[in-house]
């Protein structure tokens, strides 16, 4: 049973505001120094923008800078691990949707693109750095997993079928598994070697209804947490996927995306975000390889902990 930690109303809140819509925004991780962060705006019929920002350690001010100017309406952006300056973004040309890998020039604030994703099928639903191996990404589009090299060119493809429709996808970050993709389609969930093209694992009705985010936990390969648009997240062992380990009901609304925390590799903290306005930070200590020192499931809400969740996916701890 979990019990919920109440969260002070009084907390403050850092805001930022932009010009024109966004649907993605993203942590630098390859910022060490600073905890900045990226923002990709969506406009049809405007030049688009990347704005680089930067959260106080206070958690008091966001400031502005710098803002690059991108060509095109941006659905997904991915920045790079091993190069603080180097993003993918996925973006609509009308009717065609592209990627391309840019360098983001801190001298003149512009994008130099370095190279582009060939051709898709429908919509780039993500764009996945591979964790261990700096030189290859893939993205998922409706119907395919695709294999790069940085440099734009194509590896392979895995076709998952005109039936299935991806929606995420997760790069399985454990050396022993590191050929290893998992991927959701609708209700389901499935792992794909992209070595061997073959399928590791699935789960059928993994949710009532859509799966929207997965991931892998850090310490154990085997182990992953998806959500879906049931309002639940559930713990799986792929080894037995028959029933999940764990389901947690604490949103009231489509929950949309999870993740394990990677800072010292403490697994047994994950946050989730929902459309009822909130994002959990949980404690999974039975389920963890590192436990704090908590002993009971829990978890810790709060409508206003947003910029928590971004100091989460940079990687920084929280306090």
């Amino acid at each position: 049973k979990s019990r919920m930690w109440e969260v002070s109303s009084e907390r403050s809140s850092a805001l930022y505001g932009l010009s024109y819509k966004a649907r993605c925004i993203e942590a630098q991780r390859g910022e060490h120094q600073y905890n900045r962060f990226l923002v990709g705006t969506l406009n049809l019929l405007e030049q688009n923008q990347i704005h680089q920002i930067e959260v106080s350690p206070d958690v008091k001010n966001v400031t502005r800078v710098a803002v690059y100017e991108h060509p095109n309406e941006i659905w997904n952006l991915s920045s790079s691990p091993y190069n603080k300056n180097h993003i993918i973004t996925s973006y609509n040309t009308v009717p065609d949707h592209k990627a391309s890998l840019w360098n983001m020039n801190e001298n003149t604030h512009e994008l130099e693109e370095l190279a582009q994703f060939g051709y898709h099928d429908g919509i780039i639903k993500q764009v996945l750095w591979n964790p261990i191996d700096q030189s290859n990404v893939a993205t998922i589009d409706t119907h395919n997993i695709r294999l790069w090299d940085i440099g734009g060119q194509a590896v392979s493809c895995i076709n998952v079928g005109e039936l299935n429709q991806l929606t995420t996808a997760c790069w399985n970050n454990n050396p022993y598994l590191k050929d290893q993709i998992l991927v959701a389609s609708g209700d389901s969930l499935s792992g794909h070697d992209i070595r061997q093209k073959e399928i590791t694992f699935t789960i059928k009705r993994a949710h009532e209804q859509f799966v929207r985010d997965i991931d892998i936990n850090i310490n154990n390969p085997y182990y992953l947490v998806s959500c879906g648009d049931d309002c639940k997240i559930k713990f799986w062992d792929q080894r037995n996927p028959e029933t999940p380990l764990k389901v947690f009901t604490g949103h009231s609304h489509w929950v949309w995306q999870v993740k394990y925390n990677n800072y010292h590799r403490r697994d047994a903290l994950l946050i989730s975000s929902s459309t009822d306005g909130t994002v959990n930070l949980w404690n999974v200590s039975s389920l963890s390889y590192k436990n704090p020192k908590l002993s009971l499931d829990t978890y810790n809400t709060c409508s206003t902990i947003l910029i928590y969740y971004l100091f989460y996916i940079a990687g920084h701890p929280i306090n």
